[in-house]
C-alpha cells in the first residue's frame, strides 16, 4: 500500500453475510477464517484491517521486498483490495450529512 491509501479514509466492515463470495478459492482457508475471526468490526482505513488480519494470521503478512517475494506480495495486494472492495460500505459521515440536508430542506419548504 502506497501513502495515499494509508491515509485515505474508507470505511469497512466485515459483514458475515457477504462470506458466502469468499468461497471461489481465491482465498486460502486460513485467510478466510481470519476474515471471519473479524466478524462485526468495522475500519475506518485500509491500514488498520490489513493490520488486523497480519495479527489474525501470518498468511496475512507480506514478505520482504525482495526479487523472490515479488509475486507473493503482489498476490497478496491483490487479495486484500478484494476484501477491500467487499467490505466497503458508506461512511457513516454521509449519511448525518444526508439528514442534515433533509432537515434543512423540510425547514426551506416550511417557510416557503
Amino acid at each position: 500500500m502506497n501513502v495515499i491509501d494509508l491515509a485515505q479514509i474508507s470505511f469497512y466492515s466485515i459483514d458475515s453475510k457477504l462470506f458466502g463470495k469468499m468461497d471461489d478459492g481465491y482465498l486460502d482457508p486460513v485467510q478466510v477464517a481470519a476474515v471471519k475471526q473479524l466478524s462485526g468490526i468495522t475500519f475506518d482505513r485500509k491500514w488498520k484491517l490489513a493490520n488486523a488480519l497480519a495479527k489474525s494470521s501470518p498468511s496475512w503478512i507480506f514478505k520482504e521486498k525482495v526479487t523472490v517475494n515479488k509475486m507473493y506480495n503482489k498476490h497478496l495486494k491483490s487479495q486484500l483490495s478484494f476484501l477491500f472492495r467487499l467490505f466497503t460500505i458508506e461512511s457513516p459521515l454521509n449519511d448525518m450529512a444526508d439528514d442534515k440536508k433533509k432537515q434543512s430542506n423540510k425547514i426551506v419548504a416550511s417557510n416557503s
